[in-house]
């Protein structure tokens, strides 16, 4: 809970120096498997997000046979990822119209703000913004 305290605390930050470009967007949030909720009892990204006061929304839901994307490789990702997530009707109009912030918990190569993004444009959203909590060293980003 540390870490995520500490997280947070840069997180606002990001939200405080972005709050011209960003005041009256939703921030939104990839989902997560209810299989990985249940095993690690969180979404890291919500948990992130609450203790930095912050409002967010998941959106959509994973379909099944997506593959874990941990190991794989910038295209892997990118094509394991593409059409994983599918929107859901009341998420739909949560965001149709809306101007949104992605937020992801580690940028590997991007594969999952892209899929992301892809789904909420799909639902009438405007994306203004591309946030991760940290970052990997990668060869390609994808976003």
């Amino acid at each position: 809970m540390t870490l995520a305290r500490a997280l947070a605390g840069a997180l606002k930050i990001l939200a405080d120096t972005r709050s011209g470009q960003t005041e009256d967007a939703l921030l939104v949030i990839p989902p997560t498997r209810r299989s990985a909720l249940r095993r690690r009892g969180f979404h890291p990204v919500a948990l992130v997000t609450r203790a930095a006061g912050l409002r967010a929304i998941s959106v959509g839901r994973v379909r099944t046979g997506v593959r874990d994307q941990r190991g794989l490789g910038a295209q892997l990702r990118a094509d394991n990822i593409h059409g994983a997530f599918q929107l859901r009707a009341h998420d739909r109009r949560r965001i149709a119209g809306a101007r949104v912030v992605l937020l992801d918990d580690v940028l590997t190569t991007g594969a999952t703000l892209a899929e992301l993004e892809r789904l909420c444009r799909s639902a009438g959203a405007t994306v203004v913004e591309h946030w991760a909590i940290s970052c990997t060293p990668v060869e390609k980003v994808v976003v």
